[in-house]
This record gives C-alpha cells, sequence and structure tokens, in this order.
C-alpha cells in the first residue's frame, strides 16, 4: 500500500459525499471514488482494490448491507466500514457477523472517522469489545427459547416476520398496507406477549421460532446468520490480542497445527508420499497424537481447531470476525505461507473441497456452535447459487459431516486416541458422488421452493441419515 489510503465512499446524499472529501482534506486518505448506490459500490471496489470502503446503509439499488455482503463474498480481506445514521442493534449486528471492520455513526467526530479508516487499512478492526457487548446484551435473554408458546395474532405474526427483517414501522406500515400508529400497537403487544424489551430480541425469537425463512434474507438479508452468530458465540470472542483467558487453547491448537505442519514435512520426504484422501488420514491421525497429549480439557477442541486452520487453504476462517484473531494467534502470516507450502491437496472422497467443507465447519462448531456453524454452511451455498458456482448437495453433506463429526469428538463419542490410530474417509464423509451440484438459484426455488420447504428438507433429511448410518459415528 503506497503512503496514500485509497478511500471509496458511498453514500446516496450529496451533501454527506461533499462533507466527508471535506473532512478527508489535508489528511493522508484520498478518496478515489465517491459514488450514490450499493450495485456501483460493488462494482467499483471489485474492479479497482481501494485500500478501504466506507459504506452507508441506507442507499438505492442495493442498501449498504447488500452491497458488504456482495464485497465480502469475492474480496473477503477488502476492509469495509458502515456508515449509518441509525444507531441500531440489528444493523450493528448484521455488520458484524458478515465481516464489516466497523460501525460508524454520522455524528462522530472527525478524528475518529480518520482514526478508524486508517486502523480499517491496516486490516484490523475497529469494533470495540463494549460495542459488541451492546449488541450481545440484548440478545441474550433468558426468555428467547423458541419452545416458548405465544399467542400472536396473524397481524402480529405479520408485524413480526417484517420487524426481523430489519423493516422499521413506516416501512412496515407501507408493506402491509396499515397505519404507522398500527403497526406501533402491535410491536408493544409483540414485546409485551414475548417477553421482551425491543426489536432486536423479538427479531431473535422469530429467528429462533422459525417464523421466518433463511432463505427469505437471501441474497440481500443475511439477518439470521448475523443472529445466529452474534447471540451464539460473540460475547466470549477474542477482539483484540490474545489474553489470559484465550491463551491456553491457543498454544494447544498451535501444537496440533505445527502437529500438522511437521507431518506434511515428513510425508514430502516419503519415498512414496500420501496423497488424497491418504494425506487426510496421515493429517487427522497425526492432529489427534498431538491432541491427546494436551490436558483433557483443551484436547477436542485444540484438535478440531487445528484441523480447520492446518487443513485449510482458503481465507474462511482467517477473514471472518468471529475467528480471524483465534487463527492469527494460532498462526502467523508467515507461518501460513510456510505451511501451505509443504501441505499438499488433503481431499475427501478425492475432493479437496470437501475437505476443506469438512474441517472448517468442525472448527465453526467450536466457535460458534453446531446449529450457527450448519447455517453458515447452508448459507455459503445458497449464497454461491447467486452466480457463483451454484448450490452443492455434495458440499452440504461435507458441512454437516463435519459438524456431527466435532459434535462427536467433543462429546467424547468419537475418541481421539481412535482417531489417532483408525481414521478413514470413508467412516466420517459419505459418498457424494450422485448429491446434484451446480444449483443456480433460479433452479434452486423452482424444484425445491425454499430451506423451508418440504421438497428441501427431504434433501437434507436424507443426507443426514447417510451420515449417521457410518461406522464413525454408530
Amino acid at each position: 500500500m503506497s503512503d496514500k489510503i485509497k478511500l471509496l465512499i458511498a453514500d446516496d446524499h450529496e451533501v454527506v459525499r461533499s462533507g466527508l472529501k471535506g473532512l478527508f482534506a489535508g489528511t493522508e486518505v484520498e478518496i478515489v471514488a465517491a459514488v450514490s448506490t450499493g450495485s456501483a459500490a460493488v462494482k467499483y471496489a471489485l474492479e479497482n482494490d481501494p485500500d478501504v470502503v466506507l459504506l452507508d446503509i441506507r442507499m438505492p439499488e442495493g442498501d449498504g448491507l447488500t452491497a458488504l455482503g456482495r464485497i465480502k463474498l469475492d474480496k473477503p480481506d477488502m476492509p469495509v466500514l458502515m456508515l449509518s445514521t441509525f444507531d441500531n442493534p440489528t444493523y450493528i449486528a448484521r455488520s458484524v457477523a458478515m465481516g464489516a471492520n466497523g460501525y460508524l455513526l454520522k455524528s462522530c467526530t472527525r478524528e475518529k472517522l480518520i482514526s478508524a479508516v486508517r486502523t480499517a487499512a491496516t486490516g484490523e478492526n475497529t469494533w470495540t469489545r463494549d460495542e459488541l457487548r451492546r449488541v450481545t446484551g440484548a440478545l441474550a435473554t433468558p426468555r428467547l427459547a423458541a419452545d416458548i408458546e405465544v399467542p400472536l395474532t396473524q397481524r402480529e405474526s405479520e408485524v413480526l416476520r417484517q420487524l426481523a427483517y430489519g423493516l422499521t414501522n413506516k416501512e412496515i406500515a407501507l408493506a402491509l398496507g396499515i397505519s404507522y400508529e398500527t403497526v406501533k400497537e402491535h410491536v408493544q403487544h409483540i414485546l409485551r406477549k414475548v417477553g421482551v424489551s425491543d426489536r432486536t430480541q423479538a427479531a431473535v425469537w422469530a429467528v429462533r421460532k422459525e417464523l421466518v425463512g433463511v432463505a427469505m434474507f437471501l441474497p440481500s438479508k443475511l439477518f439470521l446468520l448475523s443472529m445466529l452468530l452474534t447471540a451464539g458465540w460473540l460475547c466470549s470472542a477474542p477482539i483484540q490480542g490474545a489474553d489470559d483467558s484465550t491463551k491456553p487453547i491457543v498454544s494447544a491448537t498451535q501444537s496440533v497445527v505445527l502437529a500438522i505442519v511437521e507431518s506434511a514435512r515428513q510425508n514430502r520426504l516419503a519415498a512414496e508420499p500420501a496423497a488424497g484422501d491418504r494425506l487426510t488420514e496421515l493429517y487427522v491421525r497425526r492432529a489427534a497424537v498431538a491432541a491427546g497429549k494436551l490436558p483433557p480439557e483443551l484436547a477436542a477442541d485444540a484438535f478440531l481447531l487445528g484441523l480447520g486452520i492446518g487443513l485449510d487453504d482458503s481465507t474462511v476462517l482467517r477473514s471472518n470476525l468471529l475467528t480471524r484473531n483465534l487463527c492469527r494467534q494460532v498462526e502467523s502470516d508467515s507461518q501460513r505461507i510456510a505451511r501451505l507450502k509443504v501441505l499438499g491437496s488433503p481431499t475427501m472422497h478425492r475432493r479437496h473441497d470437501l475437505a476443506k467443507h469438512f474441517v472448517v465447519s468442525a472448527a465453526l462448531t467450536v466457535t460458534v456452535g453446531p446449529h450457527a456453524a450448519e447455517s453458515v454452511g447452508l448459507m455459503k451455498e445458497l449464497n454461491d447459487s447467486h452466480g457463483g458456482t451454484g448450490f452443492s448437495f455434495a458440499d452440504l453433506a461435507a458441512d454437516l459431516s463435519g459438524v456431527r463429526f466435532a459434535v462427536g469428538v467433543r462429546d467424547a463419542k468419537i475418541q481421539l486416541k481412535t482417531l489417532a490410530t483408525s481414521f478413514a474417509v470413508k467412516n466420517f464423509l459419505p459418498d457424494v458422488s450422485d448429491l446434484k451440484e451446480g444449483i443456480s438459484w433460479e433452479e434452486f426455488t423452482k424444484t425445491y421452493g425454499s430451506v423451508d420447504d418440504e421438497r428441501f428438507q427431504r434433501q437434507q433429511k436424507a443426507i443426514r441419515k447417510r451420515i449417521l448410518a457410518l461406522p464413525g459415528y454408530r
């Protein structure tokens, strides 16, 4: 990066764009483009690689959160800051989970804005633990259990669904054809019946109650993923450097990754080096041996995190806000480069992508829990159906298998000592050769409806049945 920080700003108000130019005048921040729509921001960011992107939340032609999702999908390491008039916990939670480097109010000081851009340009986040706890504090309430039966009227259920999508009262009124005052009254009734104090808590309850489906948030609304990740793990996530509470798991995971790297080096020197599925089996067994030497309370998690970091050559874990700091504490950039030089291409059923899906999902299970980890995999496949490689039931099977594997290891139903001597790919990932892949969004909705549709549920249930029938999970 040059001495100048190349900044792309996106805001639909000309007065704001002009004001931002004035605020950055005389600093090392150079505004290379100022656009007025979300789609224009995505186009410029992907074609020109600015050092930092500053996105307004509410814009035409794709709002700021939609633009954030598209940018992070193609360029996960590109620093993006969100800028908004609204101090809205829902917007903040979605920004966190989608990988934004920070969230700024338009009322913030010039010094804070410039400092945030400088920090983001280095690849770091501007989130503070207090900001994140403020969001998660709203989500953590004992009455948010999904099994609570609440007698909502049909209209209240409709209002709650719109609320969960992040709409304001005025927007809900417009969408449902009712008055603003009527919406306010319905919202108050909902909060009282559900037993929560604000809209964000009610939205989380709606998601957990499955009153809103995951497919409804795509491609532009990734709110479900935000809530799952934020409510599930964010309070305990290491936001800055390692502290006393994270050092034990960091050190333990490092020992597992180092065992994988050492086995990779030895394998390259062997007369007949292991490759493909055999290479994966070698790494898993060596990782299990290393983890077996750790304190029992750290062994399972260190093993799963070590596999996720040690076998993955993508940036999925390293760029995600909820796992990036742990990954970088475990392995520096130079260590990662050295690992990738010797790692080779471990596969599962002769496919490298399946191995990545499996180990990443297993690692995510440690950090965000099994339900959220499954949702991350499902979200990725649905995103891929929008102009990517397409929805893949094979990849989904690998995700679900990785989660099931992690649950078994953490519950000690799958013993590390057994994995150390006899781990075999065929025992933990079913044959996926007959599963459909490359499904576009149009084909997916036509054939399977949505993820809440019985047709999709049958496919997913069949995959789970295959997984549970494998020897490794019996």
